[in-house]
């Protein structure tokens, strides 16, 4: 059974900033959600508040630049691999796209 949360989904960075801000820690981010809610459902974690950071759109982008590299954004799917040609032209500089999270 899932303890009471709250439940945000700010639309910008400005916005997510002041709800991490505001919940001293005790949020936890809502990006893809599958790990977090079996983590939620078994009691292995239990947040005060979910910032689902899906809607602010700064976060779904993908660009690439040859000094500075590939930069995905947090909320982009698996697909970028194959969809993005900035994803193809990094992998064509001998780099690979690592699949761990930070």
């Amino acid at each position: 059974m899932l303890q009471n949360f709250s439940y945000q989904a700010p639309e910008t960075l400005k916005d997510l900033y002041a709800l991490l801000k505001k919940s001293n820690g005790k949020a936890t981010i809502l990006a893809g959600g599958t790990d977090l809610l079996v983590n939620m459902h078994n009691n292995w974690i239990s947040p005060e508040s979910l910032i689902d950071i899906k809607k602010i759109p700064d976060l779904k982008g993908v660009t690439f630049n040859p000094k500075t590299g590939l930069s995905i954004g947090a909320t982009r799917g698996h697909d970028t691999k194959r969809k993005f040609t900035y994803a193809k032209e990094f992998l064509s500089h001998g780099n690979q796209l690592s699949e761990r999270m930070y």
